[in-house]
């Protein structure tokens, strides 16, 4: 059922995408604006037609193996002031473009990936391999950040540690090493998910490669939660976590907050909520 719903909600944004687009076409009013925003190497070049300006910028893309990471949506946020969600963006093979309204002014935005690239996570990582377009984008979160994260939020060993999207299991690994916490992880993409077994081998975490909205008595004895998604999907789960989550259980959640939710506190750009 939380696949499903997964799926439905990206199919509206994505028709709902489709529809600014059209819109976008027909509107003559206004000085129309193009927003590029192209990944060469490790560097991504910006160019606004508002201002007629370019930039490159380096802080906002990284290389690991044959992947390449780059934070679109942080970087639409730092430039154009505004909470962009990438899923209203259309997908195309090498690139993603957004056509619609922008303060009034017609605008279409382009994030375009590397020469040669024909396949992409949805919606900021590519690589080699084709993978599930309605997947959130793994981008994992730095060790000392979470390091901290998990300072703050009082993790004690003993405790029940679970992480929505555990990529490589690096988060787990500190949880369970470095505060003797019991962890558990879910994740959907299978060599992320062996990557993770591999990683937290002799330790006590248990690796699901399935969806978390099959994580409900999981995170019912759970005394912290993790999370690094969208917020869109965290809207989705908020449900999942107020129906199972148990008197002063923890969530952390990075970059994201949850909607109607009231953080205890916030570090770097890190919200910590307290039931």
């Amino acid at each position: 059922m939380g696949d499903n719903l997964i799926s439905r909600i990206l199919r509206e944004k994505r028709e709902k995408a489709g529809e600014q687009e059209h819109k976008a076409e027909d509107t003559q009013s206004g000085t129309a604006r193009t927003i590029t925003v192209t990944a060469e190497g490790t560097t991504l070049r910006y160019y606004d037609s508002a201002t007629h300006s370019e930039e490159i910028v380096t802080d906002h893309i990284t290389k690991t193996d044959s992947n390449y990471t780059a934070e679109f949506e942080w970087l639409l946020q730092d430039k154009l002031h505004a909470p962009f969600d990438l899923f209203a963006f259309m997908k195309y093979p090498t690139k993603l473009v957004y056509s619609g309204n922008l303060n009034g002014v017609p605008t279409t935005i382009t994030l375009q990936f590397p020469a040669g690239i024909t396949h992409c996570h949805y919606h900021v990582m590519w690589s080699g391999e084709c993978q599930d377009s309605e997947c959130v984008v793994y981008v994992p979160t730095p060790e000392e950040e979470i390091r901290i994260a998990l300072q703050k939020a009082n993790l004690k060993p003993g405790e029940i540690f679970v992480e929505l999207g555990c990529g490589d299991g690096r988060n787990l690994k500190i949880a369970a090493s470095e505060f003797g916490a019991k962890c558990i992880g879910y994740e959907l993409n299978h060599e992320r998910a062996e990557q993770a077994r591999e990683n937290t081998k002799g330790l006590p975490v248990t690796i699901k490669e399935e969806s978390f909205m099959n994580a409900a008595q999981d995170i019912a004895k759970a005394d912290c939660v993790y999370v690094y998604l969208l917020q869109s999907v965290n809207q989705v789960i908020k449900p999942l976590l107020e129906e199972n989550l148990k008197r002063n259980a923890r969530v952390i959640s990075r970059h994201f907050t949850f909607e109607s939710w009231t953080p205890d506190f916030e570090w770097n750009n890190i919200y910590f909520y307290h039931f």
